[in-house]
């Protein structure tokens, strides 16, 4: 029993040592290609890819905005490491909606959005009727006989233009919001406003627990080699572009 028990350990420690060794030599800056064109930065848990050049696809970010990604880092083996970005949940809780009853609508509902993203978009919405679409800030649907339901809602960004420096797009196709109960059977009017609903939200890349590949010096990830340049977390110089727009929440980068 006690030679079972030594040698679960061994097997225990022959898997977590080389992990724990991963995590302390990959902490750093890791350099796209040699061209200065974007950062990985991690720490423990935690990454961050910055771009160092404005995204050429990308307009009206906020300003100063060169965070192309952010997330956690799951350690899986030694040699690969596994990137997820964070959860839409930040932004989430910064809808608000107010409801009211307008005696000058009758039978439908109207919904008005309001949000800083500049560019096309389409909106799906429902609050328990078949859902409606437009390509406008406001809908109206029919009330009909039904009562009211929870309130979901769809924003699909129709500017899917490059958002990464080899051509492709990486960022999120839609901002989605469900479940909300509305709190009045006899409101027909809704104000949803979505203030975090920027245009670095959607050019932002959407890692969706991507294996990125260690390689002594390097990290892999979609055959893209970033060289490491540093052990320490480097905030490289900032260009806003001449599009950009004011963001008092702006990106504070690892010191």
């Amino acid at each position: 029993m006690e030679i079972l028990k030594i040698i679960t350990i061994i097997i225990i420690l022959n898997v977590l040592l080389p992990l724990y060794a991963q995590v302390k030599n990959v902490r750093g800056t890791y350099l796209l290609s040699n061209n200065e064109e974007e950062y990985i930065q991690i720490d423990k848990d935690k990454y961050k890819i910055i771009r160092t050049h404005v995204c050429p696809g990308c307009i009206d970010l906020d300003e100063g905005d060169s965070l192309a990604s952010c997330g956690r880092v799951e350690y899986v083996q030694a040699g690969f490491v596994k990137l997820t970005s964070d959860p839409d949940s930040i932004v989430v809780k910064t809808v608000k909606v107010e409801e009211s009853y307008n005696p000058q609508i009758n039978d439908s509902v109207k919904i008005r959005f309001v949000f800083p993203f500049k560019g096309k978009y389409r909106i799906r919405a429902s609050v328990g009727y078949p859902s409606k679409s437009t390509k406008c800030d406001t809908i109206i649907i029919p009330r009909e006989k039904y009562v009211l339901g929870n309130l979901f809602f769809e924003i699909y960004n129709l500017d899917l233009i490059c958002n990464s420096f080899n051509g492709g797009y990486l960022g999120r196709i839609a901002f989605y919001f469900s479940d909300y109960q509305l709190k009045h059977q006899n409101s027909n009017s809704l104000l949803i406003t979505i203030p975090r609903l920027t245009n670095s939200y959607f050019a932002c890349y959407y890692i969706d627990g991507e294996y990125a590949k260690i390689e002594n010096d390097k990290i892999i990830w979609r055959n893209r080699a970033y060289i490491k340049v540093s052990d320490d977390l480097i905030t490289p110089k900032i260009e806003s572009g001449e599009r950009s727009i004011d963001d008092i929440n702006g990106v504070d980068w690892v010191d």
